[in-house]
Parts: C-alpha cells; structure tokens; sequence
C-alpha cells in the first residue's frame, strides 16, 4: 500500500474505531467482543482499502463489515455451546 493510502487508512481508523466498536457493542453486548469484532473488521477493511477508497463508502463498507464480523462472532459462540444435562 502506497504511504498516502496508508496514511488515509490510519487517519479513518483514528476517527472512527470508537464508533465502530460501539456498533459492535449494540450487537454482541460485551466489549471485550466487540474489540475483537472491530479490530478484524479494520483488518479485513485494510485489505480492500485502495478499492473501498476509490469508490467512496469507506464508512458504510466499514459498518457494514463491523456488522458481519460481529454477528459471525456470536454464530461462532451458539454453536459451540453445549447444553447440559440434570445430573
């Protein structure tokens, strides 16, 4: 990534981590979740940010993708739950 386009990438993420984190928090309801949500939504959004960039959406791309990771998070945690039986 050139350095002006990762420069851009720093500056969206400055500005706005905290309120993608907080939409992953309405979602999930647990921060700690929610931190791990965001910090793989902005990995992911990193690795499309020059084509996300030219078209503009950054910021609907990016909640978009809060979203999607947050609720891919909580799938994750359902299926993995075991329901116990009376002993």
């Amino acid at each position: 990534m050139r350095a002006e386009t990762e420069q851009d990438y720093v500056e969206f993420v400055t500005h706005h981590a905290n309120s993608l984190c907080r939409t992953a928090y309405l979602l999930c309801g647990d921060w700690r979740r929610a931190e791990d949500a965001t910090q793989e939504a902005l990995i992911r959004l990193y690795r499309v940010w020059g084509r996300i960039q030219r078209k503009g959406a950054v910021g609907a791309y990016a909640r978009k993708v809060v979203v999607s990771t947050t609720l891919d998070a909580l799938r994750r945690k359902s299926s993995q739950e075991v329901v116990g039986g009376d002993e």
